[in-house]
């Protein structure tokens, strides 16, 4: 059997004792009855229990990353327009986050997603699908990794211009990595993995 988790930084217990979900895929009803035993409390009060196979149960954990990625993306892109046109974007990312379809979660614009999950499955979920021949069907998750690549190579050039208080020198446009004292990819997080 197999138990993807669903741990966000910074309130990895509390996901663990109280989550949204649990997902178990397994090929065998034994196992999965086992585990649904292990978490009868949990279950018992309200959290979703989801028998699954092996693959379904994977591919939750990868796209649950690869949405959550592409949320983060797409807020960033809806802040760029909004710089350029003179929009205000935390009003926008609030009315955003009334409808229920949405959400409020991950809606706050920034240099992009980092950490140690979100990256690194959007990548193994792309070069698993383009391995099956669906390179064309996963070319969004493609392009939202290239995107948060991009974003946070342009909010480091921006961040040594102001700092430098110019232009960024030839020298120091394509730095792959720059070391930021006290940065992380999310509120209430240490991490910033991938930055």
């Amino acid at each position: 059997a197999w138990n993807p988790e669903f741990l966000r930084e910074g309130t990895a217990v509390n996901d663990t004792l109280t989550p949204d979900r649990l997902v178990v895929g397994s090929d065998s009803s034994a196992a999965a009855d086992v585990l649904r035993g292990v978490y009868q409390p949990m279950v018992a009060a309200g959290t979703p229990f989801i028998s699954t196979d092996v693959s379904t149960a994977e591919l939750v954990k990868v796209s649950s990353n690869a949405f959550l990625a592409t949320k983060i993306s797409f807020i960033n892109v809806i802040s760029d327009v909004c710089e350029a046109v003179g929009g205000d974007i935390p009003t926008l990312s609030e009315a955003l986050g009334q409808d229920s379809r949405i959400g409020p979660s991950y809606l706050t614009p920034g240099i992009g997603f980092g950490g140690s999950c979100l990256a690194k499955d959007v990548r193994a979920f792309v070069a698993r699908a383009t391995e099956l021949g669906l390179a064309d069907s996963i070319s969004l998750l493609r392009e939202v990794d290239e995107y948060n690549v991009r974003r946070r190579r342009l909010a480091v050039a921006q961040g040594v211009e102001h700092w430098l208080g110019r232009d960024v020198p030839q020298p120091f446009q394509d730095l792959q990595k720059v070391t930021l004292g006290s940065l992380t990819f999310g509120a209430g997080t240490a991490g910033a993995c991938g930055a």
